[in-house]
């Protein structure tokens, strides 16, 4: 297995030009002369203590979680860069991605 890391426009000229058999995308891809398929919907668990307020929402959507704050992962780990994408997508909401370390929380 070859890993390639590229914006989407390199990958899809990369595919037309063999240099890759295949793309696995985290979104829709839609190009012409290629065919896509979702295999995978993007799952979201929030986590709380049960006196948490989002805790009494019986649906909560991502606009109820955006009015908390978040401890997420350092920017430059794949999967915070993944959940950022995400929530922006989802929600339609714009994602602050210089959220505070988790060092920062320790005087809190």
């Amino acid at each position: 297995m070859r890993i390639e890391v590229a914006t989407h426009a390199n990958l899809g000229r990369m595919l037309r030009n063999g240099e890759l058999d295949l793309l696995v995308v985290g979104e829709s891809y839609r190009e012409k002369g290629l065919v896509s398929r979702t295999i995978v919907e993007d799952v979201i668990v929030p986590v709380a203590a049960p006196s948490h307020a989002i805790c009494k929402v019986q649906k909560p959507t991502m606009r109820h979680l955006s009015q908390h704050p978040w401890i997420l992962q350092p920017d430059n780990v794949l999967h915070r860069q993944w959940g950022c994408a995400v929530v922006s997508r989802i929600a339609s909401l714009p994602v602050n991605s210089k959220g505070r370390q988790s060092a920062d929380l320790d005087g809190e």
